[in-house]
């Protein structure tokens, strides 16, 4: 969980774990319920954080949309929903 919330580096060779997470989908999506969402015209909409975003800052949920369109299971991402409030 901290190695996904950091986007940090896993095995070796090392490997962030956005890119990991994006080649394992790809690896298994005939076998995943969540199949019919990725394909290569879809557009992947990263969700925002709980809190207000600051300038850069990390955010996974985009990592990981990046990662997956460079897997070829999207053609874009787009970064259309922005966080007004923070949840409490």
């Amino acid at each position: 969980m901290l190695a996904l919330k950091g986007d940090g580096f896993i095995q070796e060779p090392p490997i962030l774990i956005s890119k990991w997470v994006a080649q394992t989908v790809k690896r298994y999506l005939g076998v995943l319920s969540l199949s019919s969402f990725f394909s290569e015209n879809a557009v992947l909409v990263p969700t925002p954080k709980s809190s207000l975003m600051q300038a850069g800052t990390l955010w996974v949920p985009n990592r990981l949309a990046s990662a997956l369109v460079s897997e070829g299971l999207g053609e874009t991402v787009s970064l259309c929903l922005v966080r007004t409030m923070p949840l409490s």
